[in-house]
């Protein structure tokens, strides 16, 4: 073979070579850039687009409404009746009575301290009064309306004794027993505290509404509370 034969030869030669190579540096490159696509999705998670939630329009007037009526029905409850409510008021300041019926108790409190207690008699009908003639001791919260001498009255019991002079012992407590007051919610008239002329009724259900002490224990009590402005008294069951 001649020289230019030998030398085409060889350029032939170095020349395949070099493509070789060529293709082997991109087949490597191509591996190093798919190595590192798999290394990053390992490390850095891909992110996710967030999508925009709705928020729904509050009405503010509405907000402030609903707040207002949870404060009135939790904070501000209604102020009971007292005048209906069935329990002695139990008054701590001044002259104050007390009639327990089921017991046929008549207590005296002053400044909240109870000064005395005094076995009374009560209507013969022991229920609440309803109705004027029922012989009933009307309950309520009530006060002392005026005080008379009461040593000359007499009163016909309907029991065949005609007019009993002293029937109401020396001295009368009239009451004012409002529909204000009264647990019925009615007015009563001449309901009072007074003595009587049979002691032994005292302690039962034996006068025609009014509550009757014994003489003498009438005359302390009304010494007691004479010319005090105002005297609440209390009748309860």
């Amino acid at each position: 073979m001649n020289r230019l034969g030998l030398h085409n030869l060889r350029y032939r030669k170095n020349r395949g070579t070099s493509c070789l190579i060529l293709i082997l540096l991109f087949v490597l490159v191509a591996l190093l850039l798919f190595y590192w696509s798999l290394v990053s999705k390992d490390r850095v998670p891909a992110m996710k687009p967030i999508a925009p939630q709705k928020q729904e329009a509050k009405d503010p007037l509405k907000l402030v409404n609903q707040t207002v009526t949870v404060a009135a029905d939790t904070l501000s409850p209604k102020a009971p009746d007292t005048a209906r409510t069935k329990q002695a008021r139990m008054i701590s300041k001044g002259d104050y009575l007390l009639v327990e019926k089921s017991r046929h108790l008549l207590h005296y409190y002053r400044d909240g301290v109870l000064k005395a207690s005094y076995s009374v008699a009560l209507g013969k009908n022991p229920e609440d009064k309803t109705k004027e003639g029922d012989n009933a001791t009307p309950e309520g919260h009530y006060e002392v309306n005026y005080i008379k001498d009461s040593s000359s009255w007499t009163h016909d019991f309907k029991d065949g004794k005609g007019d009993i002079k002293g029937a109401y012992g020396p001295f009368f407590i009239a009451l004012y027993t409002g529909a204000k007051g009264s647990f019925s919610g009615k007015t009563w008239r001449g309901i009072g505290i007074h003595g009587t002329h049979n002691p032994a009724s005292i302690g039962t259900n034996a006068s025609e509404g009014c509550i009757r002490l014994h003489n003498n224990e009438l005359l302390i009590l009304k010494a007691a509370i004479e010319g005090k402005t105002s005297v609440p008294i209390d009748i309860i069951k």
